[in-house]
Formats: structure tokens, C-alpha cells, sequence
């Protein structure tokens, strides 16, 4: 079943002072009908001000200084100003939108740190943030935070070294009808989850990081302080690398491989977008009956199984950032 509202906000700019200092974020709403629209759009709009007002010299630079609203000077890092940011926006979700609302919130931005170009990527739910570079290998910025996640972390879930890309679970939780098809051994009792399992388990999964919601800030800021790395990271970037953020209605339906593969097939990332979303919308049933390998009878017998299979049941949201400065390639869609 269709959503019928949008939920997700995106955003591009480049700063005012550097046309190369440049930022782009995708926020998926959280709360359904209670106003997870509002909380994404407060998170796009604080972000818009809050880079317009950010000093270009951070675009070089890891440590400035700046000057307080009482005239006092203080030496600010660039993890610490995107802290204060993210607090802000929390407050201001609680404040204006209520206690049930909230956001996911995934942010890269392009900037030159020791004569190197650098990517900072800032995120918390499932939205995520992609590096693609020209021979089409993908490596993931952002964290998942979800339960999915949670289970690997657990040890609930795991992999193994000689099949990195199959998941195991020997608990219950994870092999009921949360997920549509898994194989069992039945020797060991332990339940083998494939690619689109996880992908149809993640949709229905319950974030564990967001904006809002209610969470209080000090709480928030202790998190952020304690665990930076879960939230900001830095990577290298070379000519040719792209950068793709995305909410859940796109990371549900392809895998990260996937998308490397639609990006280096199209013509140009507008057309790379366009055919994305087309997909997933117009995605036959027949394939998706094959992919799942025969779904059980319950999810047959569910009046939603079209609408699940062809994966339109969420906000769709993505964008493009192309890291090569000479072909401007930089283009952004959005879809119900």
C-alpha cells in the first residue's frame, strides 16, 4: 500500500563563499500521520541555514576560530559544529512538532582537508549514504541503525568468512514471517536469510536512530560525544566517485551492488534516478515471486502482497553528487 504523504525532505546546496564546499541530505520522516512530514522538513531547513551561516575556512580546515554571541573567542572542530547541529534540530522537532515525531538524517558533505578531497558523512536511521567510484565498487558511509543491525551486533544474526554475503540466525524472532522465504537446517536449527530476505525484513524493521522523537538532548549530545564515529566519518574521494544518498524505499528494493550497477548503466544520473524509481514501481509480480523463490501460502493469501512485491509502499527519495567538479553533474529526484 501506498504512503499518502510525503515523509521525506532532500536537500543539495553549495556554500555561498566556495562553490565546491557542497552538501547534500536526505531525512526521512518518522511517525506516520504524526507529522513525520514536519520533522524531516525542520531537519532540511535548520540544515539549509545552518551551512549558509557554517565558515567557508572549514572547507580546509579541521579546527577555527570563531566568536561567540557574548564576544568570547573559542577554537571549534568541524565534528563538533555538526554536533551542535544535529542537537539543534533535535530541540527544535520537539519543539515545534511534538514529542512523536522524528527523522532520519544522512548528510555528506564534499570539502578539501590536506590538499585531499574529502567526503564528511553524517548519519542517523536508515537512510544511506553511498561511495561509488568508476569500476563500480560501492562501499557504504553511513551505519544502518535498525534492528537488523542490532541482531549482527548481537551476535543474533551473523555471517561467516567463507560466505560473507549469506546472514544466520538460530533465533526465532528473525526467521518468523517477518521475513518471506528462508531455508533451514534442519541438523542445526539455524535459519539462512538471503538478500532479499534482509532487504523485506529491513522494511519492516524498527529504526534505532533518528532525530525527535522525543529524545532528550542532553542525551543525544552524550551519545554524540561518546560515540562520534557511529555518526560522522570521513573518506577519501577521487575523481569520478559519486556520491547516492537515499531513504528506505530505495535501500529496501536494491541492493548496494545494484545500485552501483543502474549507476554506471545509465546515461547520466538523472536518467539513473528515473529508471530507479520507474523499477520499483513497475517491477512485475512474476519476478518478484521468483526472486523470493516461492513465498509461503500466508504471504499469498495477504489482500497487500502486489502492493508489497512491487515495494510502493514508501517514500521514495535520491540523490546524485558527482565528485568530478568538471562535468557539474549533480542531479536529485523525488517520489511518492
Amino acid at each position: 500500500m501506498e504512503k499518502n504523504a510525503q515523509e521525506d525532505s532532500i536537500l543539495m546546496m553549495a556554500h555561498p563563499k566556495n562553490p565546491k564546499f557542497r552538501l547534500a541530505l536526505v531525512a526521512d520522516g518518522v511517525g506516520g500521520r504524526d507529522n513525520g512530514d514536519i520533522a524531516s522538513y525542520i531537519a532540511v531547513a535548520l540544515t539549509m541555514d545552518w551551512f549558509k551561516k557554517i565558515p567557508e575556512s572549514f572547507f580546509n580546515s579541521e579546527n577555527i576560530e570563531v566568536k561567540r554571541k557574548d564576544g568570547k573567542k573559542v577554537r571549534i572542530n568541524f565534528a563538533d559544529a555538526i554536533k551542535q547541529h544535529l542537537v539543534n534540530i533535535n530541540e527544535n522537532i520537539i519543539k515545534i512538532a511534538g514529542d512523536k515525531p522524528g527523522t532520519t538524517f544522512s548528510m555528506a558533505i564534499t570539502r578539501n582537508k590536506n590538499d585531499k578531497d574529502m567526503v564528511t558523512s553524517v548519519s542517523t536511521g536508515d537512510s544511506r549514504i553511498l561511495k561509488i567510484s568508476p569500476n563500480g565498487k560501492v562501499k557504504q558511509l553511513s551505519k544502518d541503525d535498525n534492528l537488523f543491525e542490532e541482531g549482527l551486533k548481537a551476535g543474533s544474526l551473523y555471517t561467516i568468512d567463507s560466505d560473507p554475503n549469506r546472514v544466520y540466525t538460530s533465533q526465532l524472532q528473525y526467521s518468523s514471517e517477518d521475513v518471506i522465504y528462508r531455508r533451514r537446517d534442519k541438523t542445526k536449527g539455524i535459519h539462512i536469510l538471503n538478500d532479499s530476505d534482509i532487504r523485506f525484513y529491513n522494511k519492516n524493521n524498527v529504526i534505532t536512530g533518528f532525530l525527535g522523537c522525543g529524545q532528550a538532548s542532553d542525551t543525544l549530545q552524550k551519545e554524540l560525544d561518546q560515540n562520534t564515529e557511529n555518526f560522522i566519518t570521513e573518506d577519501y574521494l577521487n575523481s569520478g566517485d559519486k556520491l547516492f544518498l537515499c531513504s528506505d524505499g530505495i535501500s529496501d528494493n536494491f541492493s548496494n551492488s545494484e545500485i552501483a550497477n543502474l549507476m554506471y548503466t545509465s546515461r547520466n544520473s538523472r536518467e539513473c534516478l528515473k529508471n530507479m524509481i520507474n523499477a520499483i514501481y513497475e517491477i512485475e509480480n512474476k519476478k518478484q515471486l521468483e526472486k523470493t523463490n516461492n513465498p509461503p501460502e500466508y504471504i499469498k493469501r495477504n489482500r497487500n502482497f502486489k502492493d508489497v512485491l512491487k515495494g510502493a509502499e514508501d517514500n521514495i527519495s535520491a540523490i546524485i553528487m558527482a565528485q568530478n567538479q568538471n562535468s557539474k553533474e549533480k542531479d536529485n529526484e523525488s517520489e511518492r
